[in-house]
């Protein structure tokens, strides 16, 4: 049986960044996205109806967060504390920033694999709100996150329980696509 070992949420991430702390300014058509919990769904992001933003706001906002894929993306404000997903094969990487009220946790490759990490948030989601703060609006601060501690497998059982959950959120994702696929056609259809 894997030994679990205690570890900050510091310890096994190189960041953990929360989106701009304001508002930017819109310009429909930039190809330049602001992201706020809304647009997250459970396996991507829906940029649908998701704001554009101007280059400067953009790249003042981009350059905080970064995002890759391999990052998990994190709701830490409210009623959606938790909602999260894992970045996989999102070609708009580069172009997709962030309100507050989400954080960017970058996994630190050398202590944890990337989707573990997401798994991980997951099923400690019911402590993390626990552990956010707040009389109105509760919210997950940053430090908070940083110094949560979490109990982790080694790197072989992470590889193991990887496998077997991505396997299934893989086939969930893309029976997701297939039906939106199928949706949008039989609406051309009609």
């Amino acid at each position: 049986m894997s030994e679990l070992i205690k570890m900050s949420l510091s310890d096994i991430t190189t960041s953990i960044f929360d989106g701009k702390h304001g508002d930017c300014t819109n310009q429909e058509g930039s190809g330049l996205y602001f992201i706020s919990v809304k647009d997250l769904r459970e396996y991507d992001i829906d940029y649908t109806d998701a704001r554009e933003i101007t280059p400067t706001d953009f790249q003042q906002n981009y350059s905080r967060t970064n995002l890759e894929n391999g990052d998990t993306i994190y709701a830490n404000t409210g009623d959606t504390i938790g909602k999260s997903l894992f970045v996989k094969d999102n070609p708009l990487v580069s172009k997709t920033s962030f309100q507050k009220s989400v954080a960017i946790l970058k996994p630190n490759t050398s202590v944890i694999e990337p989707r573990y990490l997401y798994y991980l948030l997951k099923y400690e989601t019911p402590r993390l709100r626990k552990a956010s703060s707040g009389s109105g609006q509760k919210n997950l601060l940053l430090s908070t996150m940083r110094s949560f501690e979490v109990s982790v497998h080694d790197r072989l059982t992470q590889k193991r329980i990887v496998a077997v959950l991505g396997a299934i959120d893989d086939k969930i994702r893309n029976n997701i696509h297939i039906n939106d696929n199928l949706s949008y056609q039989s609406d051309m259809v009609a």
